[in-house]
């Protein structure tokens, strides 16, 4: 009997530690399949060619958003080798120099990578130790070399340099899913842990919801970035359901955390959890929910001439 009672412990710790593995983001393919849950639904491609171009999006949000030390210079050969052109020519343009006695690591990197597409990183301490123009350039590029935006918004007529709206703003999505990734690690990590995710223990974070009606958090910025990429959808029922569901939950969100920096108590933080897991269900379409940001991309012409289903 005793046996029997030690097997079955056995099999529920076992059980609890998978369960946490799933939930928690210990590696960027957790990252990776929330992105192409987003872009793609449950589609999968094939075909060679149509691959490359889903990696070439997955392994440059990884360089941008995630990459720090001397790790990674294979991703960035890949790009090269993928045909990205105008990034960076080695992995030490985006870290520190060599002589900073501040380094990139898995403790301070958000900081200076993790609080907005458009955030100004040189106010930061030490100033803006990831190089944010050149990691936002590797995204970019990236994304310009996938879809050529700059043809299908007419904008290659008028200019010499830089990338139209609609790259940017596809960009700034595949960074905030990234981040709303990171944010439910933080919630679903085996201790449960508030200081991650109000940014005082591994780096600071864009707000999830702030009630500040100043400065942004990832409501807002999603709902900026959705109106400038499906600009052309706007009159849609879908577009409008979308904008609906992530403005309902902003107000549900911010109600909980009720002040400027988006900080959470212990008290709130069960509530805050699952708005988090909402606001990337409505993202994804996980757990049954309808994916509306697929269905919108499946209707823009830059993205079903790569993304054709």
């Amino acid at each position: 009997m005793r046996k029997a009672n030690i097997f079955i412990l056995l099999f529920v710790m076992i059980f609890s530690l998978e369960t946490v593995c799933v939930e928690a983001h210990q590696n960027a393919e957790e990252h990776y399949e929330e992105l192409e849950a987003m872009l793609f639904g449950t589609y999968k491609y094939n075909e060679k060619d149509i691959q490359t171009n889903v990696e070439i999006l997955k392994k440059a949000s990884t360089l941008c958003i995630d990459q720090f030390g001397a790790s990674d210079e294979e991703l960035l050969t890949n790009l090269k080798k993928w045909g990205v052109k105008g990034i960076i020519s080695d992995i030490s343009e985006i870290n520190p120099d060599e002589s900073n006695p501040i380094k990139l690591a898995a403790k301070n990197h958000r900081t200076y990578t993790h609080q907005g597409w458009d955030y100004n990183y040189t106010g930061e301490k030490y100033g803006d130790l990831a190089n944010w123009p050149e990691r936002k350039n590797i995204l970019l590029a990236s994304a310009e070399k996938v879809f050529d935006f700059s043809v299908f918004s007419g904008e290659w007529l008028f200019l010499d340099f830089g990338y139209s709206d609609k790259c940017d703003s596809f960009c700034a999505l595949i960074y905030y899913n990234h981040l709303l990734g990171d944010y439910l690690e933080d919630i679903n990590s085996k201790d449960g842990n508030i200081d991650r995710f109000n940014g005082q223990s591994n780096g600071k974070k864009i707000p999830f919801a702030s009630d500040s009606l100043i400065s942004p958090d990832i409501f807002s910025e999603l709902e900026k970035h959705i109106a400038i990429l499906f600009e052309d959808q706007s009159d849609s029922r879908v577009y409008a359901s979308l904008m609906s569901d992530i403005e309902t939950l902003a107000g549900k969100a911010r109600n909980i955390t009720g002040n400027e920096e988006g900080t959470v108590t212990e008290e709130n933080y069960k509530d805050i959890g699952v708005c988090v897991r909402e606001l990337m269900d409505i993202l994804t379409g996980e757990n049954s929910h309808y994916n509306a940001i697929h269905e919108l991309l499946e209707k823009e012409k830059f993205f079903k001439d790569v993304f054709p289903s």
